[in-house]
């Protein structure tokens, strides 16, 4: 009697085993199918995205070409120069403290008032006007979403005092700001030849618009008068790229293999 019951038992529960073994079955080909997807038919997709949360490319401007005179003395050259860049729209992701951290995901957040007030008493001001001007670009840059989520040409030819002031407070003021090398124009012979070396300025809007093919960005100078606009499509060079890796705040950790500026 007691293998007929167990014989039954086992009739009972051969069904539910073979139902089993089937869901796990069926499980394990999903988890397979999904693992094929993402490595094979995504995989490149997920490593590119998985890269972008490591490595950054930055444009390199190129050192704009210098002029001589038929006996060889330098007219127009380049000297050593940091610029200040600036993100207004910056991405950041809510920590689990409540607080905010920089991050590939997560909204994007406009520098706060506090910020930009600490930013503007970094600098030295020709005059009141200069400072206004500088006031009004962080405004017109947190009032546009769209611009502002680029980096920004901020402030040029940064003097010694600015750099130190910046480089102190620079993890508060991370990731809105960053310090690139850069070059600024000089005129050696400046007072006899300026008429014909011309000097440069800021590209504006209409010429900004009419020069979409060049790769001109807002900040960019360009050459006003003189040589420096008559020929300014061959002083110019052309802007190169930088890839490096950062840290999760943007911060440049090591410098990979760059392309030159030509």
């Amino acid at each position: 009697m007691i293998d007929l019951r167990q014989q039954d038992d086992l009739r009972e529960l051969r069904p539910r085993f073979s139902s089993m073994v089937l869901v796990v079955f069926v499980v394990f080909v999903g988890l397979m199918f999904r693992l094929c997807q993402l490595q094979v038919l995504e995989g490149d997709h997920y490593a590119r995205r998985a890269e972008r949360n490591f490595v950054d490319v930055v444009d390199v401007e190129a050192p704009r070409g210098r002029v001589f005179d038929i006996e060889g003395r330098p007219l127009a050259t380049n000297r050593p120069a940091y610029t200040l860049y600036f993100t207004a729209w910056t991405r950041f992701v809510v920590g689990a403290d409540g607080g905010i951290a920089a991050s590939e995901e997560g909204v994007r957040v406009p520098i706060d008032e506090d910020t930009r007030d600490l930013l503007l008493s970094l600098f030295d001001y020709v005059d009141d006007a200069d400072r206004a001007a500088l006031a009004a670009k962080l405004e017109e840059l947190r009032a546009d979403e769209e611009r502002g989520r680029y980096p920004q040409i901020l402030r040029r030819n940064l003097g010694w005092d600015e750099y130190a002031r910046i480089e102190a407070r620079l993890d508060s003021l991370d990731p809105w700001l960053e310090i690139r090398e850069s070059s600024r124009r000089f005129y050696p012979e400046l007072e006899l030849t300026g008429f014909v070396t011309g000097h440069m300025g800021n590209i504006d809007r209409d010429a900004l618009e009419r020069s979409d093919h060049l790769s001109y960005r807002p900040g960019d100078r360009v050459g006003q008068t003189g040589i420096e606009r008559q020929w300014e499509n061959y002083l110019r060079g052309r802007l190169g790229s930088r890839s490096r890796v950062v840290d999760a705040r943007r911060r440049e950790v090591t410098g990979p293999p760059t392309e030159s500026p030509r």
